[in-house]
């Protein structure tokens, strides 16, 4: 129980330092952004997929490139072309990573489960209002793609597809807000803000077992 909550903690220090990390990316100061994901790194170590975020820091989001990308990481896992399958042909023999996918391997992910549904359906939202936002949020926005996408292409070892989801999930505080300017109708954006609200309120907390 105790090792558990450590390591919540943990997990927890290093995304709201990668959340503060954000500014400074979208300011394009990325000497600062790489030096707080260093820090992130000694809360937790798999907080170096944070590295890689710059590659998709650009003030534009292509809507065609994102579905097609969905499109894509859906139909691998429908024609069973797993890429832990293909890293593990790749790494070393006898390497500690190699022996963790082993080890974690077979422990298959819903791809389909209710959380999963709910976060495309909020990104497909935003991907088709984009105008209305600003460059941090469009860098958000393709942390949350990337965190959805993470899923299908990682499905068939559960813990790893669940961690790298959920360390670029919380960005989606930054974008929820943002429903209520997006639509012209008032009444129904701040509905629908209530719903989402609501409905990741139970997806999360009251019943987690529809999340994976």
């Amino acid at each position: 129980f105790v090792l558990h909550d450590m390591i919540q903690i943990r997990a927890s220090c290093a995304i709201a330092i990668f959340l503060w990390s954000l500014q400074y990316l979208s300011e394009r100061k990325y000497l600062k952004y790489f030096s707080c994901i260093g820090i992130a790194c000694l809360f937790h170590y798999s907080s170096a997929i944070y590295f890689f975020i710059p590659l998709f820091s650009k003030d534009k989001i292509s809507r065609k490139f994102w579905i097609l990308l969905f499109f894509v990481s859906y139909g691998l896992y429908f024609i069973h072309i797993d890429l832990i399958d293909f890293a593990k042909k790749i790494i070393p023999s006898g390497t500690y990573l190699l022996g963790t996918l082993q080890q974690f391997s077979g422990q298959r992910v819903n791809i389909f489960n209710a959380g999963q549904m709910l976060k495309l359906l909020i990104f497909l939202i935003f991907v088709y209002k984009t105008k209305q936002l600003s460059h941090y949020q469009i860098i958000c926005l393709k942390i949350l793609g990337l965190s959805v996408i993470s899923v299908p292409l990682l499905a068939s070892i559960s813990v790893l597809a669940f961690r790298i989801s959920e360390l670029l999930y919380p960005v989606i505080i930054f974008l929820l807000p943002e429903l209520i300017n997006i639509f012209k109708s008032k009444t129904y954006s701040m509905l629908g803000f209530i719903i989402l609200i609501v409905m990741l309120f139970f997806i999360n907390n009251i019943y987690p077992g529809y999340f994976f």
